[in-house]
């Protein structure tokens, strides 16, 4: 019965959000930067080093608003992090790695927007994010040194599969998205937008004291808008 109650709660919010609001929906696709930011190796730290790597982006976005200048946004993007991290440490039996990992983010947000315009409409939002790790992998190798005949030689060895005990599977942080949207019919536009994030949590689990690892993105994405008037606009 509670169950039932709060589905017909659920649907009564969501009727006068309808009946008040105009409601936009945005899909996207396109192109992801996403780096390592501010590695911060203390003294036992030694040769890290990273590079990041291009890869696919995409976004559905639901945007509701009561004016035509400040409205409410709530976004979910998927994308991929490709990046190459190498490091090692220093000390008596140093070891570290130089792999490829490959991490696909969901991004949720919610932020207050600008715009102005009809025809070309231009907008611009900020506000928080959270990112839940969806799926990790990693190949290349683990590098320590062995001590052969009082000789210390470096071995490499091959590791590969999920890097689920690299990473920590939550993130949070600042997100910003700017863009416009050419409105072809009242209802239907074409949108091209810049998005990016700084992520304010390590994002590494492995060596965290050594090295503070966060994840930073900008995405550059197509896509097209839906515009949904509210009752009073129908």
């Amino acid at each position: 019965m509670n169950r039932i109650k709060s589905q017909i709660f659920l649907l009564l919010i969501f009727s006068g959000l309808q009946s008040n609001c105009q409601i936009l929906i945005d899909a996207s696709a396109g192109i992801n930067w996403s780096i390592l930011a501010n590695i911060s190796p203390q003294n036992e730290f030694h040769g890290g080093s990273y590079q990041s790597y291009p890869s696919y982006s995409s976004s559905l976005e639901v945007k509701g608003r009561r004016s035509k200048v400040i409205h409410l946004g709530f976004s979910a993007t998927y994308y991929r992090s490709n990046f190459n991290w190498k490091y090692e440490t220093g000390g008596h039996s140093p070891n570290g790695q130089d792999a490829l990992f490959k991490l696909d983010w969901l991004r949720i947000s919610v932020f207050p927007e600008f715009s102005f315009g009809k025809t070309f409409q231009v907008f611009f939002n900020i506000g928080p994010y959270i990112n839940f790790l969806l799926y990790s992998a990693k190949s290349g190798y683990k590098i320590y040194y062995q001590n052969i005949n009082n000789v210390m030689v470096k071995v490499q060895t091959p590791i590969s599969g999920s890097a689920k005990d690299d990473f920590n599977e939550f993130d949070f942080g600042l997100q910003s998205s700017f863009g416009i949207t050419y409105y072809i019919i009242n209802w239907f536009g074409i949108t091209i937008k810049e998005s990016s994030s700084l992520s304010l949590l390590n994002i590494n689990k492995t060596y965290s004291s050594d090295g503070n690892v966060k994840n930073a993105s900008i995405h550059i994405l197509l896509g097209v808008t839906f515009l949904i008037p509210n009752k009073k606009q129908k």
